[in-house]
């Protein structure tokens, strides 16, 4: 969509959960200057677990939402990242 390379490698959690630390502590030694903008330990933590709703449960349409396919709005969104 934005016509660019991506890399993409898998890591491991324990260095994402050193790198959540790391980036946590970033407000702390700059006294507030810089805020933690990339990654947290709450994140990584996250990302550990499965959130998609298993089958059979009440999905969006028990919430009165109608699914759009990401196909059709990503476009939009990353237009502005093309080179």
């Amino acid at each position: 969509v934005i016509e660019r390379k991506r890399r993409l490698f898998k890591l491991p959690f324990w260095i994402a959960k050193l790198q959540g630390r790391a980036f946590d502590l970033i407000p702390t030694l700059t006294f507030g200057a810089l805020a933690n903008g990339v990654l947290t330990l709450d994140q990584v933590q996250m990302l550990q677990s499965d959130n998609v709703v298993s089958e059979g449960k009440d999905g969006m349409a028990a919430l009165g939402l109608t699914p759009t396919a990401v196909e059709d709005v990503i476009p939009s969104y990353l237009a502005a990242y093309r080179p």
